[in-house]
């Protein structure tokens, strides 16, 4: 990760790991996957669309209802490939609620399981994002719970929201 995702005092670290299935094929859709933003839920909406995931790259995924919506700015700040591991890590810009980073990526172990792991570093910024706290962490919980669902379902059928 190049230490964009250590631990640091005041901010909150988060690991969440989930099982995508076993072998190659399971793998390589896993990163199929990634490459296509299939790690965000389908309440979450991105733009552009489609975004090419590589260095450098900004976007802008909005969430909500009305009258409550949100505007989140990240910038790909690398993406890991090798014969087991696809990973890509955003960093927040200073349009998000939020200061951090996230690492989202699939990896084969030595008996061919196929896992995804989502590492993430954050605290608020936003005055707002502050004192909801706790709401934030809420929804910080569903997002970790429904993008581990929302690449199983990718993996399955092919298809995200998303990008549908």
């Amino acid at each position: 990760f190049n230490g964009l995702l250590t631990p640091t005092p005041g901010f909150r670290y988060t690991i969440v790991k989930g099982f995508l299935g076993h072998g190659p094929e399971v793998f390589r859709r896993a990163v199929e996957g990634l490459k296509a933003w299939a790690v965000y839920p389908d309440w979450m909406t991105l733009y552009p669309n489609p975004a090419p995931l590589e260095p450098g790259v900004c976007v802008v995924f909005t969430t909500g209802f009305a009258p409550f919506w949100t505007v989140s700015a990240v910038r790909v700040a690398e993406v890991e490939v090798s014969e087991h591991l696809f990973a890509f890590t955003i960093r927040t810009l200073p349009q998000h609620a939020l200061t951090g980073a996230e690492r989202f990526g699939v990896f084969c172990d030595e008996a061919g399981n196929v896992w995804y792991k989502l590492t993430a570093l954050s605290k608020p910024q936003h005055p707002l994002a502050k004192l909801g706290s706790p709401a934030v962490r809420l929804v910080q919980r569903r997002f970790a719970r429904d993008s581990v669902a929302t690449l199983q379902r990718f993996i399955r059928t092919g298809s995200d929201r998303i990008h549908a």
